[in-house]
């Protein structure tokens, strides 16, 4: 039965902190592509200027 415990790979998430490093990475990447989308969308609803964009 110790068989079992293996056929899926290791599901016990031992390796947590590569996957909260990959997560923040994630996280950060989507909060920059919002932004961006956000600050675009208002630079063009409001006929003004961003220098950033």
């Amino acid at each position: 039965m110790t068989d079992d415990d293996l056929r899926f790979g290791d599901v016990s998430g031992a390796n947590r902190t590569d996957n909260k490093l990959v997560n923040w990475m994630i996280q950060a990447f989507q909060v920059l592509v919002l932004g961006y989308v956000l600050l675009k969308t208002i630079e063009i609803l409001l006929d003004i200027s961003i220098p950033l964009i």
